[in-house]
């Protein structure tokens, strides 16, 4: 993709990102300040032109925090001199500001009885029918598929490590703090605040807490071991430290990812590292939001993420506080959740239990429900899990998919023993992938820069693809046309997909609202916009007439 198109696309970004940012990123105010920025290299940059990219800015090792080549990005400390060096530079496409987005949750075996959700979504049925996958075993080994579960930390405890108390290195192999903290233990999660607020330590135990142990609670997928990436510090993650979680989880081997973080910043640097996850067949799992609103969240909101509304346990309704929209895929129980929590949530106390409520809650019922799944297929893909999750949910709410719950909320049992659509359907859906794609291949949707040609005297075109957004900035001597185009599936008997969006036109005075509707070939294929006259991107005066054409693939 030409760089000078992604590096015009940015510009609009910034706009974009300061108005959608949740959280604002701690000593931004400082206007002359270092700052943490990602900085994203043009596809193909080798590492040693990377590197000098950087160092021909003074930024050395010191100065970086992680290094991801698998998605050619690299996160760092600049100051706004450097950054403004690094926009420069024909070998970076974008440089954007790290930002912070929250945790989400609102805090609110003897504890079995009390673990309505559970019932809810028929976790004890699926064990029955795949014991082997229930695994219920205090002592391991746990070989079922592992979790990661990228939050504030797991703690030790009884639910992890079982009646000798010392398992908790096979329950819990994988320990990553972001940032290297050097108090921080890896071999046993301990030190440098493992977990300070206890939101990843009740994530882990509705996930994968231990069975049939004769203590506490029962997790979703009890043989599954626990990965996890402290890449939060209290209720605030970095950004850049989520996205290199989100690659050492897939790079360290785990089946499903639990993101019970979100915000509403949609970052095309944020969507990398999730592509590159389900890309290497991972089930990527993350929360709506809490908000109550119809705002979409992120990660939850990407394309062939699983976004988890919360139900009110027991009951066949939303919870007050989840969101709910277009991106909303399945449901799950998020209200007075029992789980394991950390001894700074219990005054002290080991081997705590307290109820929470929120997204964050009802994210690993799901993602439990999915590493048990492919604990009892391990043959399966991640697309034919999530297929099996949506297509046998229990249909609440309004008949069909709808906002508030997506395609139900999910039954484990059903799930479980679901027999997956054939070959060239892996979403599940009744229609080809060749007619409607498969949800699972990250690069499906992508709009992506083409041979744009225009007739139009004087007027430049630039596409860009930003989230499977496609931004269209056409500029003329008397006026500029900005159109965000999003692609929406329509699985039709023309295999079309439709391209949506608004045109903002911005003129000597002038900012207005246009509608964009083009027909796009499903899975490939060219479409073009035709500038003039009342067409979507009206480009008046002398300038009028002409097409803009791009690829969709």
């Amino acid at each position: 993709m030409l760089s000078a198109t992604r590096k015009a696309v940015a510009v609009l970004l910034a706009v974009s990102v300061a108005a959608l940012l949740l959280v604002s990123a701690p000593g931004a105010a400082g206007a002359a300040a270092a700052e943490r920025v990602i900085v994203a290299f043009a596809a193909g940059t080798a590492p040693s032109a990377q590197n000098a990219a950087l160092a021909s800015v003074g930024i050395g090792a010191a100065s970086t925090v992680h290094r991801l080549p698998q998605v050619d990005q690299a996160v760092v400390v600049a100051t706004p001199a450097q950054r403004f060096l690094l926009e420069q530079n024909a070998a970076i496409e974008a440089v954007v500001s790290d930002v912070v987005v929250e945790l989400a949750y609102t805090p609110s075996d003897p504890e079995v009885a009390g673990m309505q959700g559970l019932d809810d979504i028929g976790v004890e049925a699926a064990w029955d029918t795949y014991p082997g996958a229930g695994g219920f075993s205090a002592t391991g080994p746990f070989t079922g598929a592992p979790i990661a579960v990228i939050d504030s930390g797991v703690d030790p405890h009884q639910e992890f490590a079982g009646p000798g108390g010392d398992l908790f290195d096979d329950k819990v192999p994988v320990c990553v703090h972001y940032p290297p903290n050097i108090l921080f233990d890896p071999v046993d999660c301990t030190n440098g605040s493992a977990d300070d607020i206890s939101h990843g330590t009740h994530v882990a135990g509705t996930a994968a807490a231990i069975a049939d142990d004769g203590l506490g609670i029962p997790g979703v997928s009890p043989t599954s071991p626990i990965y996890s990436y402290k890449a939060c510090q209290g209720r605030l993650c970095w950004l850049g430290d989520l996205e290199a979680a989100l690659i050492d989880a897939t790079d360290d081997g785990a089946k499903v990812i639990n993101l019970s973080v979100g915000g509403l910043v949609a970052l095309s640097v944020w969507q990398d590292a999730i592509r590159y996850a389900i890309a290497n067949d991972v089930v990527v799992v993350a929360a709506a939001g809490n908000l109550g609103n119809t705002l979409y969240s992120y990660p939850a909101s990407f394309n062939g993420v699983l976004s988890v509304a919360a139900t009110d346990t027991g009951a066949d309704t939303r919870a007050y506080f989840s969101q709910y929209n277009d991106k909303v895929r399945i449901a799950a129980p998020g209200t007075g959740i029992i789980s394991s929590v950390a001894p700074e949530a219990a005054g002290g106390q080991p081997n705590a239990y307290a109820v929470y409520s929120g997204t964050s809650m009802a994210t690993p019922h799901v993602a439990g429900a999915a590493a048990l799944i492919r604990s009892a297929h391990p043959d399966w893909t991640a697309g034919q899990v999530v297929g099996a999750i949506l297509n046998t949910a229990d249909d609440i709410g309004t008949p069909g998919t709808d906002n508030e719950f997506g395609y139900g909320r999910i039954d484990v049992a059903a799930a479980i023993n679901h027999v997956p659509a054939p070959d060239g359907d892996l979403d599940d859906d009744g229609f080809s992938d060749a007619v409607d794609g498969d949800p699972y291949n990250p690069l499906r949707f992508d709009v992506t820069a083409a041979s744009v040609s225009t007739s139009v005297s004087g007027t430049t075109v630039a596409i860009a693809s930003f989230l499977g957004i496609g931004i269209a900035v056409v500029s003329a001597p008397d006026r500029l046309a900005i159109g965000f185009l999003t692609l929406k599936q329509s699985a039709t008997s023309l295999g079309m997909a439709n391209l949506s969006g608004t045109a903002l036109q911005i003129g000597p005075g002038l900012f207005q609202s246009v509608p964009i509707g083009i027909a796009m070939p499903d899975g490939g294929g060219t479409a073009s916009i035709s500038l003039g006259g009342t067409s979507p991107l009206n480009v008046s005066g002398p300038t009028s007439g002409g097409t803009v054409s791009f690829t969709i693939t």
